[in-house]
């Protein structure tokens, strides 16, 4: 891939209210670029409503697509319930993970460690407030989100792709 490309033209009808709210946004940025510089524009901008993808072919399966959900918020949510942690209690991992929900895919650890000033404040940070290390929890989210989505009939590979995973047989292996 060249580089970023904000997807701006008229598109079809969004297939659900969600989508509806996100593209008539005048706020609204859908970005397709790579892992690290999706990371850092959005996080310039934390007000704005936007996805990021990390192809075009995965942002036309969310624009066709009528049974994926936009975000991960729901499978954060989870992965957040299963490590016993309380939203409230998360002072400093707030905005980090208002911005994790934002992803429409499983972001890997160095995408997420990017949404922070520095790797050693992001690595402090995490320490001092959740219980278990980042990549045992993007596991957990990479998981619930996998699950999520098999459960809705999505075929095996779309489902790894979205969910992080290297491969259908890496994503079985985390499953079973």
């Amino acid at each position: 891939m060249r580089g970023p490309m904000l997807y701006m033209r008229t598109m079809h009808a969004p297939s659900n209210a969600i989508s509806a709210r996100l593209l008539q946004a005048k706020d609204a940025v859908i970005l397709i670029a790579p892992a690290g510089m999706t990371v850092r524009v959005m996080a310039g901008n934390a007000s704005a409503n936007g996805m990021t993808f990390r192809t075009v072919m995965e942002f036309e399966q969310w624009r066709s697509s009528t049974v994926m959900d936009e975000t991960i918020t729901a499978d954060v949510d989870r992965a957040l319930a299963a490590a016993g942690c309380r939203v409230n209690e998360l002072d400093r991992m707030l905005p980090l993970l208002a911005q994790l929900r934002r992803h429409a895919t499983v972001p890997h650890l160095k995408q997420l460690q990017a949404l922070a000033a520095s790797p050693r404040s992001f690595f402090r940070a995490w320490a001092r407030e959740m219980p278990e290390r980042p990549s045992v929890f993007l596991a957990r989210v990479r998981d619930a989100h996998a699950r999520r989505l098999l459960d809705r009939g999505i075929d095996p590979a779309g489902v790894a792709h979205r969910a992080g995973f290297a491969s259908v047989r890496r994503m079985r292996e985390s499953l079973a």
